[in-house]
């Protein structure tokens, strides 16, 4: 049985200069990107709530509200553990 590898990449990047990074989250499976979306934080409080790139990351085909709450509570953990 093939076991294929995953990978989540998490970047911060200020992509539009104004001061605030976004959150980049990639995902690969078996070296190639299948996934990527940015989050943000829509209130400047650094809560990050808002994805602004969509693409659906689940085996159904269509980007539904429960992929945003994903990424949006994965990118509240990276805060935390990278300050």
């Amino acid at each position: 049985m093939k076991v294929d590898k995953e990978e989540i990449r998490l970047y911060f990047e200020d992509r539009n200069g104004d001061g605030r990074p976004k959150m980049l989250i990639e995902r690969y499976i078996n070296k190639t990107r299948v996934f990527s979306a940015f989050v943000s934080a829509s209130m400047e409080n650094g809560v990050y709530d808002k994805i602004q790139a969509k693409g659906d990351d689940e085996a159904d085909p269509a980007f539904d509200a429960q992929d945003d709450v994903f990424y949006v509570h994965l990118a509240n953990a990276a805060v935390k553990l990278f300050n």
